[in-house]
């Protein structure tokens, strides 16, 4: 009787990237020896991951990720023709305000093996400099634009220590001058630039701030705190 020959099944896997939100050095060990291991890459913003990995002298097959083309052929034939899938936001975690629910949705769904790769979230980073007690809190990623949000905001502060929201350049100023003449007691943590050599931050009540002297470029992570008394260990 010959011998039976062994057959090796290789399992698909999707593996989720952490990218810098502004630091490289922030890159990781497993970053580095995971992405080398990956088929193809789908990535958020192709142009900002191509520096990545030209940054790291790494080479891989990219294609732009569009959320709503996860069920496409076109995407369905990518992904059964690569057994290491990997996916990249343009900066810090994915599925936090950046694209990829429904590639997960996807995987879960077809018994697609799925890993991550921890790294950089503006989120987690913003809560670190905090300096106020913040939890528990609120996360709203970034703010409609009809302002339902200010709703949002008066029904929540009393339930929870802080609430955290990104903002992007173009509307940082509305959005200021809207908390400010809602909510003008409040103390509000306004983070810019984080990670980088001119990484901005601001802590004040909201009547205190000149909206106008924020800079209209990149994004803001702000954190509104339900305190009027920063020495008031817990205002609720």
């Amino acid at each position: 009787m010959s011998p039976r020959s062994l057959v090796v099944v290789q399992l698909k896997k999707l593996i989720l990237f952490s990218s810098p939100i502004g630091n490289l050095k922030d890159l990781t060990i497993n970053f580095i020896e995971k992405i080398k291991e990956v088929d193809i890459i789908f990535a958020e913003n192709p142009n900002q991951t191509i520096k990545l990995l030209n940054h790291l002298n790494i080479k891989k097959k990219m294609i732009k990720y569009h959320e709503s083309e996860v069920k496409n052929q076109r995407m369905i034939n990518i992904i059964e023709n690569n057994d290491k899938i990997g996916f990249i936001s343009s900066a810090g975690a994915p599925n936090i305000e950046d694209p990829s629910i429904n590639l997960i949705k996807y995987a879960i769904e077809n018994n697609i093996e799925i890993e991550i790769v921890p790294g950089a979230s503006a989120l987690c980073s913003a809560l670190m400099l905090s300096p106020l007690q913040h939890t528990p809190f609120l996360f709203l990623g970034f703010l409609d634009k009809k302002n339902k949000y200010l709703k949002t905001i008066e029904n929540s502060l009393n339930l929870v220590k802080s609430i955290v929201f990104f903002e992007s350049c173009h509307r940082i100023r509305k959005t200021i001058n809207n908390l400010k003449n809602n909510f003008p007691e409040k103390f509000i943590l306004i983070l810019h630039e984080m990670t980088k050599i001119n990484q901005k931050i601001i802590f004040t009540k909201l009547k205190n701030l000149d909206e106008n002297s924020l800079i209209e470029k990149g994004e803001y992570t702000l954190i509104l705190y339900n305190k009027e008394d920063k020495n008031d260990n817990d205002s609720r």
